[in-house]
């Protein structure tokens, strides 16, 4: 296997390596889980500055620094919004807590000036810290941004440890396809790790890291975007390594992600897009392989140009488990293509439970009707175990109707073979041919 590592001195050791302790992280996810805060704060209703302090010292009283911090953070992304209009406009107002206070309305900079001021008003120590950050405008090719662009907070215990706190992405996020605000609380930049924040967030002064060994501006540009769930999930980039860019692997016209993950637990997706940010169906294909215990991310685009690879995750025993959250994302730009295009069918997790693989055709999701004209019928041929059993339907591309007796499936047992045959009502249309396997113990 090998492993791409285009910037292997990057290092993301925290500068402190006692600041999660176990019981400063059971004390932040408790406080988080904590609903009797959340019903306490949602009836808040401060027509006054003072009167919000009152309260934030009300519920704080005999609570420790985490229960204090978590209840401004969770105030501040139930009742402060991201200021779009003044955003989109460039015409940002002032940030002053006060204001952002009155008006309900923010952007980064008063974000971190209201935690700032709160966290100050309850005796907690914090800090803004200025930088750049990998944002809703940020472009994952530019090489320098022309200045700091983002603010946030950290927080510094009596304990002596120092955590990140990210208010404003915390509170919700502009979505880029409708350049809307969409609140949603997000638990992740509250005491967020250094090792973590940096993948998104530089600080002016590199101090502010947190990093045993602070990140240049190149380096910190080199990593590749990743979004809460990449660290909620705990996922690791085997290859490449601490780079976004993908590239093709020698000889082949396909680009690869490695990811391992610490638990079984967790499904992985992908999707790649091109310079319009359209989905190229067939460009994917992820499987975890259980000879190596990892993900393999493959990608293969159609022709040359700018792509991005988007690597989704979830957790199987999630209830929604039709809900997957974007992870991280890379570029994949090409030239050009060394050899022919591939495609990949699409694939669930029952295929490679049932250890089944694709003879006829390879590395396409397409048959060529053209290719069968001296016969009825197109083949695909499927090697699986003996006791898997394979059955398939084929159904019109467009209305999705089903061809009845459109097809036979036929085992070879010496080769463990089966043979899949597919005979279309008319050579005029596209079909869509689907296999099914199952255990014949099963029901």
């Amino acid at each position: 296997m090998q492993v791409k590592s285009a910037s292997s001195n990057i290092d993301l050791t925290p500068l402190d390596k006692e600041a999660y302790t176990p019981s400063i992280c059971q004390q932040r996810q408790a406080a988080i889980d904590n609903m009797s805060y959340r019903r306490a704060i949602d009836q808040w209703q401060p027509k006054t500055f003072q009167q919000l302090i009152d309260y934030i010292k009300s519920l704080s009283v005999n609570k420790n620094e985490i229960d204090q911090a978590w209840i401004i953070f969770y105030w501040i992304s139930q009742n402060i919004r991201y200021d779009t209009k003044a955003y989109f406009e460039n015409n940002i107002g002032s940030q002053s807590f006060t204001n952002v206070f009155l008006s309900r309305k923010a952007v980064c900079e008063g974000y971190s000036n209201l935690y700032a001021d709160l966290c100050a008003q309850i005796g907690l120590q914090c800090r803004k810290v200025s930088g750049y950050a990998k944002g809703y405008s940020f472009n994952p090719r530019q090489t320098s941004f022309k200045q700091t662009n983002h603010a946030w907070n950290i927080i510094s215990l009596k304990n002596g440890h120092s955590y990140f706190i990210e208010s404003t992405w915390g509170s919700g996020h502009l979505d880029a396809s409708t350049n809307q605000y969409k609140a949603k609380l997000t638990p992740h930049y509250f005491f967020c790790r250094s090792e973590h924040m940096i993948y998104e967030h530089l600080p002016v002064d590199p101090q502010w890291q947190l990093l045993e060994h602070p990140l240049t501006m190149e380096q910190f540009l080199k990593l590749p975007n990743t979004y809460p769930e990449f660290f909620e999930l705990n996922l690791n980039i085997v290859s490449p390594v601490y780079t976004q860019k993908v590239t093709l692997e020698p000889g082949q016209s396909y680009g690869e992600v490695l990811i391992a993950t610490p638990i079984n637990d967790v499904k992985l997706s992908g999707s790649l897009r091109d310079e319009s940010n359209t989905k190229i169906v067939g460009g994917d294909f992820v499987y975890f392989d259980r000879d190596r215990n990892l993900w393999r991310c493959r990608f293969a685009p159609q022709k040359a140009g700018n792509h991005t690879i988007l690597i989704f995750g979830r957790k199987e025993s999630n209830a929604n488990k039709s809900t997957s959250s974007c992870a991280v994302k890379f570029t994949f730009d090409i030239d050009h293509l060394p050899t022919t295009p591939i495609s990949y069918p699409i694939t669930w997790s029952e295929f490679f439970d049932y250890h089944l693989e694709i003879v006829k055709p390879v590395n396409t999701r397409y048959i060529d009707w053209a290719l069968y004209k001296n016969f009825p019928y197109c083949e695909i041929l499927v090697r699986s175990p003996d006791d898997v059993h394979l059955s398939a339907t084929m159904a019109d591309g467009i209305t999705g109707k089903k061809i009845e007796n459109g097809t036979l499936i036929n085992f070879n047992s010496q080769e463990s073979l089966w043979q899949c045959l597919f005979a279309p009502a008319t050579r005029d249309t596209s079909y869509k041919l689907t296999l099914f396997a199952q255990h014949i113990t099963e029901n």
